[in-house]
């Protein structure tokens, strides 16, 4: 929870931000090396997500007249 705190009072509030300041992120009063690891390694592990988009197609149901 303290480093989301010192990551707010450093105005850092987008994930963009974040990746932008990770070559500095311990030069941040309040982060040290261990925790500017954990950081880069939980950002290393969003950007090896990949999205996966699936498209569902149903069959269209035919309309009977009574």
């Amino acid at each position: 929870m303290s480093a989301w705190k010192v990551l707010e009072e450093a105005h850092i509030t987008s994930l963009e931000q974040l990746k932008t300041m990770m070559p500095v992120i311990e030069q941040i009063h309040g982060i040290g090396p261990e925790m500017a690891q954990v950081i880069r390694d939980r950002l290393e592990i969003l950007a090896t997500r990949r999205i996966v988009r699936v498209r569902l197609i149903f069959p269209k149901r035919l309309h009977r007249e009574k």
